[in-house]
């Protein structure tokens, strides 16, 4: 037996392992600009302000020995980081779109360090990435999540392995969501530079002499700046709408 297992003690340790666990992938806080020790103090901070509203948990299976306290903390560090995936898919899901569609104009060669990973990307990826998760932040995305932290102990109380079957299955339908809002953002690039494509393939075909293709790539690139420069408010926006609108 564990004398040393106070309800409370166990308890915040429990739901410090959850809370870290989202943490440890939600955007944002999880990102490598944030130095280690801000996000230790800043879970900590939360762990001991949640603490109160927290429901009760069973004691019996914690207080039985150090093995089953281990298995505890395991099992709510898997379910935060469960929580914590939603948000960070759609952000990779929207960095993978303005990807393919920087790929599709022509303005990926030039590679600059992601604002979540120490990945490169091109300049539009990383833009939009970073617009998008500040204006989430701006429209209290870590309020909610928060919220869903404490909603998470009476949904799926404390001890109880998640179901990996219905996750799966929940996750694919998330990530095909995901596909779809995010294809919305990239169209406007992909109709673009399949037109252009088109229209310079025709050019050739009645010019076979000249190389159109190198010609036109300045004009192309120029296009695909004032596309972006006229889309880009309207982009941060609907990616952040979507964000909510998902069924996370």
């Amino acid at each position: 037996m564990i004398e040393w297992a106070d309800e409370k003690l166990v308890q915040a340790i429990i739901g410090f392992a959850r809370i870290s666990g989202c943490f440890l992938v939600l955007p944002g806080l999880s990102s490598v600009r944030v130095p280690q020790q801000v996000r230790i103090i800043f879970v900590l901070t939360l762990s001991a302000a949640l603490l109160p509203m927290l429901p009760p948990l069973a004691m019996a299976e914690a207080s039985r020995s150090l093995w089953h306290l281990a298995r505890l903390i395991v099992s709510e560090t898997i379910t935060g980081v469960l929580i914590g995936l939603g948000a960070r898919y759609y952000l990779l899901a929207v960095s993978f779109m303005m990807n393919a569609a920087s790929t599709a104009v022509g303005i990926s060669a030039q590679l600059v360090p992601s604002v979540m990973d120490n990945d490169m990307e091109p300049a539009l990826a990383s833009i939009v990435s970073s617009a998008t998760m500040l204006l989430l932040f701006a429209m209290d995305f870590h309020h909610q999540a928060i919220r869903a932290l404490v909603r998470s102990f009476s949904l799926a109380p404390a001890g109880a392995l998640p179901d990996f079957g219905a996750i799966s299955k929940n996750l694919v339908g998330f990530l095909s969501d995901c596909f779809l809002v995010t294809f919305s953002l990239a169209s406007p690039f992909l109709a673009y530079a399949l037109l252009t494509n088109i229209f310079i393939a025709l050019l050739n075909k009645l010019i076979p002499n000249l190389p159109l293709y190198f010609i036109a790539t300045p004009g192309v690139l120029l296009g695909a700046l004032l596309l972006i420069y006229i889309l880009i408010p309207a982009l941060v926006s609907l990616a952040a709408q979507g964000h909510f609108e998902m069924p996370l």
